[in-house]
């Protein structure tokens, strides 16, 4: 039966086993090649979450100024409707 180099780097050996020193070396460089990969990836999934919640984030931000933007306009058309009208009342007797 045959096993992987991998596999068979993370065998405990004994003085009972025949251990061939370079195979395990082998072995243990590809579990950190692994290893390294899974946190690579991870990393990578973490850089893509934290664009998404930017452009999350500046999207609601336009979308809030946006909205401060034309509340502002509203009342200053407001103020000008209430200085009309109070100019209108002054002027009738």
């Amino acid at each position: 039966m045959s096993t992987s180099i991998r596999q068979n780097s993370r065998v405990d050996y004994t003085t009972e086993a025949p251990a061939n020193n370079d195979m395990i070396k082998l072995g243990a460089l590809l579990r950190i090649a692994d290893a390294t990969e899974l946190m690579a990836k991870r990393y990578s999934e973490l850089i893509a979450q934290r664009d998404q919640y930017q452009r999350s984030m500046d999207y609601w931000r336009e979308q809030y100024d946006a909205i401060e933007r034309r509340n502002r306009s509203l009342r200053g058309q407001v103020t000008k409707m209430r200085n009309k009208l109070a100019a209108k009342k002054e002027q009738q007797p």
